[in-house]
């Protein structure tokens, strides 16, 4: 898993949905989100924020360098750093920010 294995994706958001200059890559190295079951690979984002609303799937995560923070809707915070995991559940809703440069190794759990 890595930088150019599998296929790339670059999700865009709507206005004011990201800072600006918000970057994230992520390439999908298996499973197959038309199947509706799961598909993982490599994300990599550079510092700046993406509100979330509703998030549409699970999704587990390894933190393989970098610190990224979570907010909910509540306004409670939580920071993630480099070999932390984490649970991003289906539904939430806040800020998903990155403090560092990060790379995380997900696996996103259907039905999509």
């Amino acid at each position: 898993m890595g930088i150019g294995a599998g296929s790339r994706h670059a999700p865009e958001y709507p206005e004011g949905g990201a800072s600006k200059g918000w970057t994230e890559i992520e390439y999908r190295n298996f499973g197959d989100e038309a199947e509706g079951r799961f598909y993982g690979g490599v994300w990599f984002g550079k510092p700046g924020w993406v509100a979330l609303d509703d998030f549409p799937f699970d999704e587990f995560c390894y933190v393989r360098k970098g610190v990224v923070r979570f907010t909910d809707s509540c306004g409670e915070s939580r920071d993630f750093a480099t070999d932390d995991a984490f649970f991003l559940p289906r539904g939430f809703t806040g800020r998903w920010e990155v403090i560092e440069a990060t790379e995380l190794a997900y696996v996103a759990l259907g039905p999509f």
